[in-house]
Formats: structure tokens, sequence, C-alpha cells
């Protein structure tokens, strides 16, 4: 209860920045909007200037500390949108907040630099930046809006210990091959990186909590997951369409049941620390999933769920046949085929139970 009153906060606060950023934006005087070298100002009734707005055609931009002697804190909302010719954009220290598609459809930004100071990235910021490979985040940003990033060329995202949202679709579609993140984030929203195809590399944290739906939606390179101890859950659709290895490292509570539809998996190994496993491994459902081998540790204790695996899947128990035995004995509603399950010893044969 302690960690969904967590999450629940964590969302309220994250909702109230974004919204007084917005509002803040939205109380501008209507008579204090002033220009300098193709960019646009307007001066906000806390003293601080937005940049609300610049020429179509401008190609470098460098976002000033202060202007006219105040303090410039924010992008404003579409201020850049669709500058075609924009190539080089550097922000300076000051800047707190880069609101909603600030930069939308910037499709030649290559060069981008972030403020040290930069609070929050609104929604769709920088979504169809096609050029933009490069980015640094700096430790302070705690807000990542949904599609900030999405279909944008960046390659690779190393997210710091002050990121605690990340919206959803925020780098979808994009270019990204790695990602990481820092411990102030307990989960994801949905389609975080669907379709992602160059996205080989990820590392989880474990402070994550669950992995949302579509979270890895169609992204063809990744081949490898794991599954941190801290997750609980597993809903639809988070995996992409096939995996060399798979690892669970927690107690799974909850699992949809269209968790692995689809899939084709060479491995799913539990962890050693794991020993309940609430999991279904079944291709009753609806999407025929292939899966060649199913590997439990040593001292798993209990199984529950519906473990049905196709014919031509392997498992393998890292003990004893005779801890098997012991694990299927204490083992509570469970359905399961295992016909055959090779121990350290030897290879246990179902039949032998009713023997």
């Amino acid at each position: 209860m302690k960690k969904i009153v967590t999450v629940f906060c964590m969302a309220a606060v994250c909702t109230v920045l974004l919204q007084s950023s917005l509002a803040a934006a939205n109380t501008a005087d209507e008579n204090t909007h002033e220009a300098s070298n193709g960019i646009q100002y307007t001066l906000m009734q806390d003293g601080s200037y937005t940049v609300s707005g610049a020429d179509s055609g401008i190609t470098s931009l460098e976002i000033q500390s202060t202007f006219n002697g105040k303090p410039v804190k924010r992008i404003g909302f579409s201020a850049f949108a669709d500058c075609k010719e924009l190539t080089r954009l550097v922000i300076a220290d000051g800047v707190v907040s880069i609101q909603e598609k600030a930069f939308f459809n910037c499709e030649k930004l290559t060069d981008l630099a972030l403020p040290k100071t930069l609070i929050s990235i609104g929604d769709m910021a920088f979504a169809g930046c096609k050029s933009l490979e490069n980015i640094t985040f700096y430790n302070g940003i705690e807000i990542i809006g949904e599609d900030a990033f999405a279909s944008t060329g960046i390659k690779s995202a190393s997210m710091p210990e002050s990121v605690m949202y990340i919206g959803k679709n925020a780098f979808g579609n994009s270019d990204i091959e790695s990602v990481s993140f820092g411990s102030d984030i307990e989960f994801l929203r949905e389609n975080t990186f669907s379709d992602c195809e160059q996205l080989k590399d990820v590392i989880l944290p474990d402070t994550f909590s669950k992995l949302s739906n579509m979270m890895f939606y169609n992204c063809f390179a990744l081949k490898s997951v794991v599954i941190p101890a801290s997750v609980t859950e597993l809903r639809y659709d988070i995996l992409p369409p096939a995996l060399d290895t798979l690892t669970i490292k927690s107690d799974i509570e909850y699992a949809n049941a269209s968790f692995l539809n689809g899939r084709k998996i060479g491995q799913i190994v539990f962890d050693s620390g794991v020993t309940v496993c609430r999991l279904e491994i079944s291709d009753k459902y609806s999407k025929p999933l292939l899966i060649e081998q199913i590997v439990f540790p040593a001292n798993v204790q209990m199984l529950c769920g519906t473990f049905i695996p196709t014919a031509d899947t392997e498992i393998c128990f890292g003990g004893t046949v005779e801890q098997w035995r012991g694990v299927l004995s204490a083992s509570t509603d469970l359905k399961h085929d295992f016909s055959h399950v090779k121990c350290t010893d030897g290879v246990w044969n179902a039949q032998e139970v009713t023997e």
C-alpha cells in the first residue's frame, strides 16, 4: 500500500509541476512581448522571461540566461515548432522548463545543449527532430513528458538519479539503441519505447515496481531482458517479439495472461532469489509461443499458476530429482505438464509420482 501511495503522490507532484509551468506561460501581460535577433520574449508576472517564438528561418540559436537584465526561465509552448532550418541550439543555465512542442518538428536540429538547471521537458517538446542524435540529461531534471523525444534520431539516453517521471511514448519510434535509468523512478508509462527497432541495450533499475503495457513493443533488436527483483507485476505486450534470454529475478504476484503471447524466447531463467512463481506459461489464450528452455533455480520452493510449455520446451531444475519432488508437493493451485524435467542428477519423470 505504501508503494501505491508513493506512486500516486509522485504522479500528482509531476502533474502539479507541469500544470504550474503551463500556468506561468498563460499569465503573461499581453503588452509585454519583445523581440531581439529573431527571438520573441514574453515578460511574465514573476519578473522572468519566457522565450515565446522565433523567426521560422532561424538556423543557429543561443538562448541566454538573461534578457533586458531579467532571468530567462522557460522555453514556451511551440516557441520554435516547425523551425525547419534550425540546426544548432544552446540553452544557457537558468532555464528550468522546456514546454510542450517547444521544438516540435525541427527536422535539421543536430546540435543540442540542455542547461544544467533544467527541471522539466514538456509533451512533444522535441518530437519529430529526426536529425537529433545526441543529448545529455543533467542531474536535476525530474520530468520528461509524453512523446518528448518521439520520432527522433537519438541513439542513447542515460537518465540521472533525479528523473522521477517519463511520460507515455517518450522515446517511441526513435532510433535509440541504449538506455539506462536512475534510482528515483518506480515505473515507466505505456509505450515508452514502442517501435524503437534499434533498441538493444536496456538496464532496468531495481526500483521498478512494474513494467507497463507495450513498453518494448516492436523492439526487434532487443534480445535480452532482465526483470528486476522489485517488479511484481507483468503487463501485456511488455516484451519484444523475440528474445534470446528473459531473466526473472522477482516473485511475480500478477502476470497478465497475454504476457508471453506470440513470443519466441530462447530461454526463460528464474533467478536464484525467486521462491514463488505466479506466472502463466501457456499457449492456450490466442497467439502461439515458442520457449526453447525454462530454467528453475535449486532453491525454488513453490510453483503457482499454469505451466504448459510446448512439447519441444526443455525444462531444467538446478537441484536434484528428490528436491524437485519436494517442490511439486509444496506447490499450490498448480496446473502443470512436467513430463520430463532435467535435474542435476537425472531426469524427473512425472509418472513416478503416481507409481
